[in-house]
C-alpha cells in the first residue's frame, strides 16, 4: 500500500513537471502561425519562379527542335540543288562523248545532241526516292543502295528554267537591238489592242537609259534609238540590273506590264536566245525581226500573220519532244527550216531569213534557274504516318552550267 501511493505521487509530480515546462497555448499558436506564414511566403515566391523556369525550359526545348528542323530542311533543299548542279556541270562531258560517238559513226541521222538541264531535278527525285521512272513507267528501284533515300523529311525541285530563252535587258551594248526587241515584245504582249505606241517606245528608252553607263538621254525614233541633247533622270542607275524586280523602279512601268514581262526578260548575259525554251512571244519577236522585207516586218509588228499560225504548231512539237526527253531542235538551221514545213491554212507562209535568224538564236542552254524546297517534320506523328506540321526552306539559284558557278542565290 505504501509503495503504490509512492508510485502515484511520482507520476503526479512528473505530470506537473511536463505541464509546467510546456509552452502556453498562446505562445505555441504564435510560433505555428509564423512558421505557416513563412511557408506560404516561400511558396508564393518560389512557385511562380519555378513555373517560369519550367515554361522557359519548354520554350527553349521547342526552339531547339525548330532550329534543328530548320537546319535539316535547309540541307535537304541544298542537297537537291547540289545534285541538280552536278547534272548541269556534266553537260560539257556529255557533249564531248556525243561528239566522239558522232566521229566514230555511232550516231547517225538527225539524232539531237542530249541536253541534261531539263532532267536536273529528276536526278534529285531519284536520290530521294530511289525509284527511276521513264514517261511515268517504273523502271527500277535503287532504294536499298547506300546513300539513296531520305529517312525523315524530303525535298522537291521545280522544273528548271533556261534564262537563255529570255530577252536580256542588260544588253545595252547593242541599244538599237535591245530597244527593238523590247518594243516588239511589249506590243505582242498587248495582243494587238489599241495601245499608245509612243508610250511603249518612251518606256523602253527609259529602261535603256536607266541601265546604260552614259548620262545621255535616249530619244526613240520609230525602230531606232537616238541620243538627245538632254541628260538622263537623276534616278538612273547607270549600271546593269541585279534582278528583274528592279524594272519596277523605272517610271512608267506598271504592275500589270511588269507581270507580263518578268518571265520573258532576264538580267543575265546569254549571247543568243535559246529557241528550245523561249516563250512564244519572245520567238515571235525574233521571227518578225528576221523577215526578208521591211513591209513584212512592219505588218508582223502590228497584226496576226503566218508566224502566229506556225508558232501554234511549234509549241505542239516542242511539248511532244520534251515529253520524250529530247530537245526540240538540235541546230539553228533545223529551227529555221521548220517554218517551211508547217501546213498553213489561215495565212501565207512567212518569208523568214534563215541567215538573219541564225545570228540571234541558239539551241543550247547555259544559264539555268533552279528552285529547290526542303521539308522536315515537327510536332506529333499522326496515325496515317504524317506529322502535324513541317518546317520548310526554299533556295532559288541561277547556275552557269559551263563551270557550275552560282551567279544568283536566295533563301526563303
Amino acid at each position: 500500500m505504501i509503495r503504490r501511493t509512492s508510485n502515484l505521487r511520482d507520476a503526479g509530480r512528473a505530470w506537473l513537471q511536463l505541464v509546467h515546462d510546456r509552452p502556453s497555448g498562446g505562445s505555441m499558436n504564435r510560433q505555428q502561425g509564423m512558421a505557416l506564414l513563412m511557408v506560404i511566403t516561400y511558396m508564393a515566391i518560389l512557385l511562380p519562379l519555378s513555373m517560369q523556369l519550367m515554361e522557359e525550359s519548354v520554350e527553349d526545348a521547342q526552339v531547339s527542335r525548330n532550329m534543328e528542323a530548320e537546319i535539316h530542311a535547309y540541307f535537304h533543299a541544298r542537297s537537291s540543288l547540289e545534285i541538280a548542279r552536278q547534272v548541269l556541270r556534266s553537260q560539257k562531258r556529255a557533249d564531248t562523248l556525243f561528239k566522239m560517238a558522232a566521229n566514230m559513226g555511232l550516231v547517225k541521222g538527225n539524232i539531237p545532241k542530249p541536253q541534261l538541264w531539263p532532267l536536273a531535278c529528276k536526278f534529285g527525285d531519284i536520290f530521294q526516292s530511289g525509284k527511276v521512272e521513264l514517261m511515268g513507267m517504273p523502271m527500277f528501284d535503287l532504294g536499298e543502295q547506300k546513300g539513296i533515300g531520305v529517312s525523315r523529311g524530303g525535298f522537291t525541285c521545280d522544273q528548271p528554267e533556261a534564262e537563255d530563252g529570255r530577252v536580256n535587258v542588260n544588253d545595252t551594248t547593242r541599244k538599237d537591238h535591245i530597244y527593238r526587241q523590247l518594243v516588239l515584245l511589249i506590243r505582242a504582249l498587248s495582243d494587238f489592242q489599241e495601245v499608245d505606241d509612243t508610250e511603249i517606245q518612251e518606256l523602253v528608252a527609259d529602261i535603256i537609259d536607266y541601265i546604260d553607263y552614259d548620262e545621255q538621254a535616249s530619244q526613240p525614233e520609230g525602230p531606232f534609238l537616238r541620243e538627245s541633247t538632254g541628260s538622263e533622270s537623276d534616278e538612273a542607275k547607270n549600271a546593269p540590273l541585279d534582278s528583274v524586280d528592279e524594272l519596277r523602279l523605272i517610271e512608267g512601268m506598271t504592275e500589270e506590264l511588269f507581270c507580263l514581262l518578268k518571265d520573258r526578260v532576264t538580267v543575265y548575259m546569254p549571247e543568243k536566245i535559246n529557241v528550245n525554251s523561249a516563250d512564244l512571244y519572245v520567238l515571235r519577236v525574233l521571227l518578225c525581226d528576221s523577215l526578208n522585207s521591211e513591209e513584212e516586218r512592219l505588218l508582223c509588228e502590228t497584226t496576226p500573220n503566218g508566224i502566229d499560225e506556225a508558232l501554234e504548231w511549234l509549241e505542239v512539237c516542242r511539248r511532244l519532244k520534251w515529253a520524250m526527253m529530247s530537245p526540240p531542235f538540235s541546230t539553228e538551221t533545223q529551227f529555221g527550216q521548220f517554218f517551211a514545213k508547217v501546213p498553213y491554212e489561215m495565212f501565207p507562209p512567212p518569208n523568214v531569213s534563215t541567215s538573219a535568224l541564225k545570228k540571234k538564236i541558239s539551241t543550247d542552254a547555259r544559264v539555268i534557274r533552279i528552285k529547290s524546297t526542303g521539308t522536315y517534320p515537327i510536332g506529333k506523328k499522326k496515325k496515317n504516318g504524317e506529322y502535324s506540321s513541317y518546317v520548310t526552306k526554299t533556295i532559288e539559284a541561277v547556275i552557269d552550267s559551263k563551270d557550275g558557278r552560282y551567279i544568283y542565290w536566295r533563301e526563303n
